[in-house]
């Protein structure tokens, strides 16, 4: 019998089924008006299979039929490739949710927690636990997933180089598979760890915007991963999280993984996507003792380029105090 949860904001809400085997499947993701519209409209698809698998899934990993990109992977020695999650459960405190389940032929336990506090920016993060004997090569491990529920929607990106940063990049994603990573091992400004996702929108002074916006931003600074997946009926399944090269996560009995957080919002239009993220940083990330100034952080870049010596230093300091 699947289990229906639900975490609500102040007008944020994501609604999962909990399966007996498999994924959480998520029912929606957006107003909570909107909940029980998607419940009356969940329709089973059956792609050449006996029973209906559901691909609009949390974390989808090769087990229950499903043949889109998975989130997770990873194999004992060979063994143990496929992973096959089962007996979910469920702690709802307040406004965080945490899903547990296990897969006991791989070894293999999963931990996801949910928070959706009144900024109504969603954060989600993964862990997953070796419970078996012998080392788990762990080669991928989502941080989080978002369905974006609009076949026609485009993704922003942005791209560009020294003296054209932070170009917006629109496209519509294709049929397949569309992914972005980066190997720098920072962040840039051709491979910010984030996504944007809305339909145009030409406004009265012909400037165009996006209607239903959609973002996915990844809380982490090092070599990250940005997938699209299109699914069968046309919607984005979209994923994110830190990018491992060969060998560099191998769990030890009884070892975890944590994941960085992921971080979703969906809203009317930009400005109140832009808002919310806004509201969300000081509240709930960066947050300082009330009897403490927040520090300040000069840019000597301009002035001083690389020619970096104490007396010009302090000169700039001094000046911008």
């Amino acid at each position: 019998m699947k289990k229906l949860v639900t975490i609500s904001g102040s007008h944020l809400s994501l609604a999962l089924l909990l399966p007996v085997r498999g994924m959480p499947e998520i029912v929606a993701f957006g107003p909570f008006a909107e909940l029980a519209e998607a419940l009356a409209c969940r329709a089973p698809r059956i792609n050449g299979m006996d029973i209906s698998v559901p691909s609009a899934v949390l974390l989808p990993t090769g087990g229950m039929g499903f043949f889109g990109w998975p989130t997770i992977a990873g194999h004992r020695n060979g063994r143990d490739f496929i992973q096959q999650f089962h007996d979910w459960t469920a702690d709802e405190t307040g406004r965080s949710l945490t899903l547990e389940a296990r897969d006991d032929v791989a070894k293999l336990q999963i931990r996801i927690e949910i928070a959706l506090p009144d900024s109504d920016v969603l954060s989600m993060r993964t862990i997953l636990k070796n419970a078996g004997d012998d080392t788990f090569h762990l080669d991928r491990c989502m941080a989080g997933s978002m369905l974006v529920d609009n076949p026609q929607a485009e993704v922003i990106t942005f791209g560009g180089s020294w003296g054209r940063e932070f170009r917006m990049l629109h496209e519509k994603p294709g049929s397949g598979l569309w992914m972005k990573e980066s190997r720098r091992g920072r962040t840039s400004h051709d491979r910010f760890p984030g996504l944007v996702f809305g339909q145009p929108l030409m406004g009265t002074a012909g400037v165009a915007d996006l209607n239903d916006v959609y973002a996915m931003h990844l809380g982490w600074s090092g070599n990250h991963t940005m997938a699209i997946d299109r699914l069968d009926d046309g919607r984005l399944l979209v994923h994110a999280g830190e990018l491992f090269e060969p060998g560099e996560i191998i769990l030890t009995p009884g070892e975890s993984y944590r994941s960085p957080s992921a971080y979703l919002a969906r809203e009317w239009n930009m400005g109140r996507l832009t808002d919310a993220f806004h509201l969300h940083v000081p509240t709930h990330l960066i947050t300082y003792p009330a009897s403490h100034l927040r520090p300040v952080t000069l840019n000597t870049w301009e002035g001083i380029y690389f020619d970096h010596r104490m007396d010009q230093l302090k000169a700039q300091a001094d000046a911008a105090a």
